[in-house]
């Protein structure tokens, strides 16, 4: 959903911007309480920028408003729009960035030219705040005003069917698109290779959404199948089917490369992104670190239950600090479940920039991968099998349970495994271009 505010209209003013970005600092600080207090948070991002405008009363005789058109408004629409791109919510022009002076002391070049739609040649963009990102400006022809535009992408449920949608509607199909992949990431496309069972490809995504799929094509087929290959960019990632009385009951894939131990973060870092301080994180077993079995994930462990449930995505640490080695997205997790969440190893939780900004998934299998081969690694044991019980989502209202298993031979991992039951949320078609 997009949203116009105009300042300095009808009547000009000469601080119209300072008023802007006041009114956007307000609204992100209202949201940040919003988020406090709600385990389904709202993310909102914004752009403004400065300039002329031609407002007045448009339309026909029969139906007219009041409203503002010219290359500022236009201007200001893009601006909004690079919030995703730079997982941003307050960014700002370079024109409002002078016209603020010394109120734009917290702003930062977000990138010197940054290629916009319809503009010829690469614009400065400017992010504002500690915590926020997104605030641009126009200059217009009647009137020295402000435009500003909001977007906003709620993480809540999917609660009516979006009606009336259409190829242009950009922002509400993007909505509803996190929705279903949050539900199931990816539509797979069959093939048949010499020697292989059908394979499916993806899209590229921050998991290897594997059990979805695998568990829709199995169900399909005609003959039940023991087991799926999957191609990614990461390798070929078998995926088990297990069945009870010939039907689909649960999967399990397995992690396409071995462990790989990347960069470090320190735990000041790591904590700015969750919105946490440094001393949530727990460095006994290990710092805060890129692993990766397929897909690089940020792995930190957390103190405590009430830390892992307190943890919000802070877009500005987020992208003050990853990506780091290929990874974008944040698993952490502890070890101190209560006695009513057990007989859970682990709980878990997983951020990562979507569509619509920072996005928490509900159960990623790649990066709980990782993980069980990151702390099978630095278990003591150098042969044997390491089974975990980890969930996942639980704090987004969508629990999820992830079985691990790990082997080790000679004090290395020699293969990850990660499954679970699935359950069927939904169905539907769709006719491709040119289809018959």
């Amino acid at each position: 959903m997009v949203f116009l505010a105009l300042f300095g209209a009808p009547f000009e003013t000469g601080n119209a911007a300072h008023h802007a970005v006041a009114a956007a600092r307000e609204m992100l600080a209202a949201n940040d309480r919003f988020n406090k207090a709600t385990s389904w948070p709202l993310r909102i991002g914004i752009g403004i920028h400065v300039g002329e405008v031609v407002a007045g009363n448009i339309g026909s005789p029969r139906r007219k408003e009041y409203t503002v058109i010219g290359d500022t408004v236009n201007f200001a629409a893009r601006l909004e729009a690079l919030n995703k791109d730079f997982n941003s919510q307050f960014l700002i022009s370079s024109a409002v960035h002078d016209a603020l002076g010394e109120e734009c002391k917290d702003a930062i070049i977000a990138r010197r030219g940054v290629p916009v739609r319809g503009y010829e040649r690469p614009m400065k963009v400017w992010q504002c705040g500690v915590k926020y990102a997104a605030a641009l400006y126009h200059r217009g022809r009647l009137h020295r005003s402000c435009v500003w535009r909001q977007s906003a992408g709620c993480r809540s449920r999917c609660r009516r069917a979006v009606d009336g949608a259409d190829a242009g509607d950009r922002d509400r199909v993007q909505l509803f698109g996190d929705h279903l992949r949050a539900a199931s990431r990816g539509i797979p496309r069959m093939t048949r290779r010499s020697g292989f069972s059908p394979c499916a490809r993806k899209f590229r995504s921050p998991a290897i959404p594997m059990s979805g799929p695998a568990f829709v094509l199995a169900t399909q087929a005609a003959k039940l199948p023991a087991r799926l290959l999957f191609e990614e960019k990461a390798g070929l990632v078998p995926v088990e089917i297990l069945a009870e009385k010939g039907r689909v009951v649960a999967t399990e894939l397995t992690a396409p490369q071995k462990l790989q131990r990347l960069t470090q973060v320190s735990a000041e870092r790591a904590a700015a992104c969750l919105s946490l301080s440094a001393s949530d994180v727990k460095m006994d077993r290990h710092p805060p670190q890129i692993a990766s079995v397929g897909l690089p994930f940020l792995m930190v462990e957390l103190t405590s239950r009430d830390a892992l449930r307190r943890a919000r995505p802070d877009a500005a640490a987020f992208a003050n600090t990853l990506p780091i080695d290929g990874n974008d997205a944040i698993y952490f997790y502890t070890r101190d479940v209560p006695a009513g969440e057990q007989p859970l190893d682990l709980q878990a939780r997983m951020f990562h920039p979507g569509a619509s900004g920072l996005c928490e998934d509900p159960a990623t299998g790649s990066a709980t991968a990782a993980a069980a081969a990151l702390l099978a690694d630095l278990d003591p044991a150098k042969d044997g099998e390491l089974k975990l019980r980890i969930g996942q989502g639980v704090d987004m209202g969508r629990p999820s349970l992830l079985l691990t298993r790990v082997r080790k031979q000679g004090g290395g991992v020699v293969s990850a495994h990660v499954g679970g039951s699935c359950v069927q949320m939904m169905e539907g078609t769709f006719r491709l271009k040119g289809e018959g």
